[in-house]
């Protein structure tokens, strides 16, 4: 079910030089029907934009970013909703992750790499915590080498995770439903 009713195929003048942004980004060259949903409202639709610009400019490689967004989205999925951690993973799949280690990471697992498993848990922990890191997981990722500076690049890409799932989860998106 998707709370807002079926994907539309108009939006709102307000909404419509975002989703072209969009699929000058999108790996598929248009925006994803989740993106056509959130235009029903200019201003959500410009909320996401602005994290995604956000995200795209991070100190943190592309490939750990979407790494580091799959790990984010894991806590957040629901029953009614798992689109975002679906999506998150098949993006971290085209920039060259297995879906084994996807698997891994989302359920807590290290893959042996000290500097990248810290950054990793410590956004997989923000997101299930709402942004609250424990002391001794920020510790062992400045330990690891991360910066403060690279740690709060990585905020943008855990709330880029983040409000993607919550956008999912509060109206029950799935793109194969065309609503009630």
């Amino acid at each position: 079910m998707n709370r807002l009713g079926k994907i539309p195929d108009s939006v709102p003048a307000a909404s419509r030089e975002l989703l072209e942004w969009i699929g000058t980004v999108s790996p598929s060259g248009q925006p994803f029907p989740l993106h056509r949903q959130m235009a029903i409202s200019p201003s959500t639709l410009a909320g996401y934009v602005a994290l995604r610009q956000a995200a795209d400019n991070v100190s943190i490689s592309p490939r750990l970013g979407y790494l580091i967004m799959a790990a984010a989205s894991a806590p957040l999925a629901t029953k009614a909703s798992s689109f975002a951690q679906e999506t998150m993973t098949m993006l971290a799949e085209k920039v060259g992750w297995t879906a084994e280690e996807i698997g891994a990471v989302n359920h807590g697992e290290h893959l042996g790499d000290e500097r990248n498993d810290a950054i990793v848990d410590l956004a997989r922990e923000a997101a299930a915590h709402s942004g609250a890191v424990r002391t001794s997981t920020w510790d062992k990722a400045l330990s690891a080498g991360w910066s403060k500076g690279e740690l709060a690049d990585a905020f943008a890409l855990i709330i880029n995770a983040a409000f993607t799932a919550f956008f999912c989860n509060y109206v029950e998106f799935s793109p194969a439903s065309d609503g009630d």
